[in-house]
């Protein structure tokens, strides 16, 4: 017969003390490693904007408005151009109406643009001759359909910003144990 009453179990935890030490300051041991981490998906991001092209491209102005801003514990990746969610999201059919003037003014008839390569190798839309003018107090415009980029960028970075943030957990855990003497 096995008397559990008699059996005793003990279970000693090693340098307690300098492991619950190190667990208290986690937030300073953490912080500076996942603010490298945070900084370096910006790098991750801008490399995987600019591969395969999943950003649409007539003048380059979209691409080259990209900006990464980061504060503690944050970071952001966005075009700054006034039109990206429009070409991201697209747009109904809606009205335009001059907003500063009676009537608006476009031409058409133009010759159309191409793009030209500088000597440094990158391209550039180089808009074609003026057509004639045309006025006009109202137009419906038909809308235009979505071409979403972002979420392209987020798929394509997830796999290396993942490995980034498992690393900073890596570097974090060596901390604790070095400090908690382990």
């Amino acid at each position: 017969m096995y008397n559990m009453a008699a059996t005793l179990f003990e279970i000693k935890i090693e340098n307690l003390s300098q492991l619950t030490k190190a667990l208290r300051n986690y937030p300073a041991i953490a912080a500076p490693v996942l603010q490298r981490a945070i900084e370096g998906t910006g790098f991750v991001f801008q490399k995987n904007t600019l591969k395969n092209d999943p950003v649409p491209w007539r003048t380059g102005n979209l691409l080259q408005s990209f900006r990464f801003r980061s504060s503690p514990g944050e970071a952001r990746w966005s075009p700054t151009a006034n039109y990206a969610s429009f070409v991201e999201f697209g747009t109904r059919p809606h009205v335009i109406m001059p907003r500063r003037r009676k009537m608006l003014r476009w031409t058409v008839g133009s010759t159309t643009g191409r793009y030209v390569t500088s000597r440094s190798g990158r391209q550039r839309y180089q808009g074609g001759q003026s057509g004639s003018y045309v006025f006009a107090q109202r137009v419906n415009h038909p809308g235009t359909r979505a071409q979403p980029f972002m979420g392209k960028i987020v798929e394509r970075s997830n796999p290396e910003v993942t490995r980034l943030f498992g690393q900073a957990g890596d570097i974090i855990m060596r901390e604790i144990a070095n400090i908690s003497g382990g």
